[in-house]
Formats: structure tokens, sequence, C-alpha cells
């Protein structure tokens, strides 16, 4: 405790950040003691009086994507003590000491609208952050220069047998670029047939056939189609006489995932699983919705990263290797920057997008950390590889409304290139368990630092998302407690002076838990 307290006279920066913690714990406790909050439905043309505060509904309406019928934004016309007043998703109102926002809505039209009055407590969390991430940036800045600078960039910024009919390659190809409606999105037909290819199969192709021509010919002749064995199951591929016994019983009602694939089939057979749609995506860019889709992106990049860390092994003093693993850096930038254009969003919207980022942010770091850059790539290439596991649904999908925010954005690229980084600690850290145990803990503990802050930071903007969200800025969600969590068990070996490598190793053990055990709990964060 003396060697802390000498450590935070010496330096104003580390005084700045331990401070901001106290800040922030003081002003949840006044949340907590001032807050209120409440509820009101609004009826189109029925004012209400709620706090002093006079609310009329002139109009609700639902913003769609212009290509297809999926809510981008929901939208209440308000009168606010007479005033013409705007509502929307991650756009909240402030009327007398009240915040007001779009919560819901009814289906006959009614806007449900959340109201809060939150006193200082806000204002003093809010000033606890930004202490946080000056004192954090001013701590850096005074070790480590050269890292300074990558945060702050970080931060902002073969022929089928011929057993059952097939369609001809034409006829797929013919039909690869024609726009239909799919699960509330308008995508081309190619991007359909891939994910249910992937959904039924588990594959991009099969028996050397594209998806476009399997899913035609299923649907085109599915009578012919019912004892291919196709259907992913616990037993292996399974035809679809397989589901059913000899007296016509269904036998996969107790294995859920074959079952949904069976689910897919039956709605692809009777018409229902898609529509065809007015207008469609401009020509080139179908073309590279079909190429994204027919590309094995995910498994040359994981293999690439993996072939590149073993080449660093094997040749630890060589500079060659180092610019080998740019090559799947590369190509994992150029696929986001494909996904953004035809989704129209960051990499963010689900956990393929989230690790794709880390995987990409991985690499870079493995480009520019000093020594070798091994450790870095052997970990994008793992986590590469459960990307590409996880690659079985196509990422072509319009976010929900409250995903629409500059905040969320910033929010996820903190907090993933923070686990991109805990990943490399981590496996510096094993490394060091092999050989140069004292250099292994010097370079784990530095780049230990601004992955705890950007964590920090991560943490921060997904907090002032959900106060501009849902008009509370922490609310112990599965996600948010153990990302809290995270922070403070990577913080201990920060505060001691010769941590064992095992502080660096057994800590990633709730990154996992924040970034895939969660999921299994009810979340907000359960967007994928």
């Amino acid at each position: 405790m003396t060697r802390l307290l000498k450590a935070l006279l010496r330096s104003p920066a580390l005084t700045m950040l331990h401070a901001s913690l106290s800040v922030i714990i003081a002003g949840a406790i006044v949340t907590a003691l001032t807050a209120r909050d409440d509820m009101v439905i609004l009826r189109q043309g029925e004012p209400v009086s709620v706090h002093g505060i006079e609310l009329e509904l002139t109009e609700f309406r639902t913003i769609t994507y212009p290509d297809g019928p999926a809510p981008r934004n929901y939208e209440s016309r308000l009168k606010v003590n007479g005033l013409e007043r705007t509502l929307a998703v991650n756009a909240p109102l402030t009327a007398d000491d009240w915040r007001l926002y779009q919560s819901s809505f009814t289906p006959d039209g009614c806007s449900v609208i959340a109201m809060r009055s939150d006193g200082p407590g806000t204002a003093i969390v809010f000033a606890g952050y930004a202490l946080f991430a000056l004192g954090g940036l001013l701590a850096l800045v005074r070790r480590r220069p050269r890292l300074t600078a990558l945060v702050a960039a970080a931060a902002f910024g073969i022929g089928a047998a011929q057993a059952v009919p097939v369609v001809t390659p034409h006829a797929a190809d013919s039909l690869a670029r024609i726009p239909v409606e799919y699960q509330g999105r308008t995508v081309t037909y190619s991007t359909v047939a891939h994910e249910v290819m992937q959904k039924i199969t588990g594959k991009k192709s099969f028996r050397g056939l594209s998806a476009e021509r399997v899913v035609t010919s299923m649907t085109a002749f599915p009578d012919e189609w019912n004892a291919v064995p196709l259907i992913k199951s616990s037993r292996g591929l399974i035809s679809f006489n397989d589901c059913f016994d000899t007296e016509g019983n269904y036998l996969l009602a107790d294995e859920p995932d074959a079952d949904e694939r069976v689910g897919i089939i039956l709605l692809l057979r009777a018409g229902s699983l898609f529509a065809p749609a007015a207008e469609g995506a401009s020509l080139p860019r179908a073309d590279l919705e079909i190429l994204y889709n027919r590309t094995p992106s995910t498994l040359v990049i994981f293999i690439a990263f993996f072939v590149a860390a073993a080449l660093c092994f094997m040749a630890p003093r060589a500079r060659w290797p180092r610019w080998l693993g740019a090559l799947p850096t590369v190509m994992q930038v150029g696929v986001i920057a494909v996904q953004c254009v035809l989704t129209g969003h960051g990499p963010f919207a689900s956990t393929f997008e989230t690790l794709q980022f880390m995987v990409a942010a991985v690499g870079l770091l493995a480009l520019v950390l000093p020594g070798s850059p091994g450790p870095a790539l052997l970990a994008a290439g793992c986590m590469a590889l459960v990307a590409h596991l996880q690659a079985s649904n196509p990422v072509v999908t319009p976010l929900m409304p409250v995903l629409h925010s500059p905040w969320l954005s910033l929010h996820v690229s903190l907090v993933m290139t923070s686990y991109a980084m805990l990943v490399v600690v981590a496996v510096t850290a094993v490394c060091g368990l092999l050989r140069n145990p004292d250099e292994c803990r010097r370079r784990a503990r530095a780049l230990l630092r601004p992955a705890v802050y950007l964590l920090g930071l991560g943490i921060i903007t997904g907090s002032v998302w959900a106060e501009q969200s849902w008009g509370r800025y922490w609310g112990w969600d599965p996600k948010e407690t153990w990302a809290l969590i995270t922070m403070l068990v990577y913080a201990i070996p920060l505060h001691r002076r010769r941590p064992s490598l095992w502080w660096f190793i057994i800590p990633l053990l709730s990154v996992a838990m924040t970034y895939f055990g969660v999921n299994y709990f009810h979340s907000l964060h359960a967007y994928s």
C-alpha cells in the first residue's frame, strides 16, 4: 500500500486514473439514491400529463431500409409542452429534469416512451469517465509513446454424382443475381442459397455442386432429393428420409440443430423461405455479394496465419516471416471492407463479425510490435479458426434500430482491440513458460497496460451508448458485468512488481466468459 501511494504521488497521471474510479463509484451512489423512472404509453391525438410535462403523440412511424422492409429506426413526432419535437431510438429528448427515450411501440400504433430523471448522478459518472480516459492516456504517453499512437489509432477511428436431377450451371448462375426478400432484408438469391447450404450441410458446396445449384435443385426436384444424405446431424450426414421411421414418425425432435435444418428444407419446399423482391442491389454490388459468398476467405485466412506463425517460430531472428503475416492481415481487412459495403455497417453486429475484427487487430499488432511476431500471429490464427467455424451464417443482415449509434461502433472497436491484445498477452506468457521468462514477462506486462486501458474505454463508451439508448449507463447486464470483472482481474498483475506468468494466462478465462459464456444467459447484448 505504501509503494502504491508513493507511485501515485510521483505520477499525476496514475493519480487521475485511480481517482476516476472513486468519482465513478460516487456518481453511481448518487444515481442509486436519486434516480426516478417512469413509462408512458401515448396514443395519437390523446394528450397525457406526467410529472408536469404535457405530451401528445402526433405521429408514430417506422423507418425501413431503402432496399427492404426491415426496420432501421422508430420515430415519434411529439408535442412536448406545446413544442413540436421528434423522438427516435438513440436520440432522446430532454424536458425539464427528465429525459425521454423511444422504448418500443404497441401493435395498434401507440408509442411507448421511457422517462428517467437522474439528478447529478450521470454527470458525476461521466466526469469520472473523462478523468479515466485522460489519466490513462497520459500514463501511456509517459511509458510507451509508440504504443500510444497505436492505441489512439485503434480508438479512433469436381462433377457431382448424377444420382439425382441437378439444374445446369447456367440456370443456377442466371438465378444468382435475382433480388429476393429474405428474413426482412433484400439480398441476392446467391446469399439465400449459401446460407441455406451452410445451415443444412455445414459447407459452401456439396459434391462439387455450388450452393445455387443444390438449393435450386432441391426446390425443383424435392422427391428426388429425399434420399440424398446432406443434412448435418450428430450421426453425420443424413437424408430427409432418414428423419422418419418406417411408420412416418419424426426422429429428430430431440436434436434441435438437425431439427432446425429439416425445418429450413420444409420452408424451402413450401416456397415460404423467401419471396421475390421488387428491386435489388446494383449489378456491381450483386457481383460483389456473389463473389463474397463463393470465396472461402475464412479458410484461407486462418491457414495463412498458422503458416506464418510456424515460420516465425522456426526462424525467430528472420524478418521475412513478419511480412508474410501481413498477407492474411490484409486479406482480413479486405474481407471486412467488403462486408461493410454489403451490410452498410461496421464489423460489430455479430460474434462472427467481431471475431474478424479481432483477427485483423491482432494481425496489425504482429506487424507493429517489437520482437518476434510469432505469438501474435498464432493468436490471430486461433481466432481466425474460430471465426471460420462461426461462418455458417452469411453476414448480410441489416442492423436493428438500437444498433444505429456511433457509440456502438467505437465501443465494439475498443473492446475487441483490447481482447485481441489480451490474447497476445496470454500467448506471450505461454511462450515465457517455455523460454526467456523474464523477457516474455516484460513484453506481456508492457502490452497489458494499453489493453486494460482500452477495455476501460470500451466499457465507458458502451455505458454512454446505453445511456443514449435506454436511459441508464449501467444495468448489471451479464456481458457488461463480466467485462468489468475482466478489467479488474487484469488490473492485479499491473499492481504487482514481478507477477507470475500465470497472472497473464489464467485471466484469459474471464475474457472467454465475457465473449462467449454470457451468451447463454439472457442479455441485452445477444444481437447475433
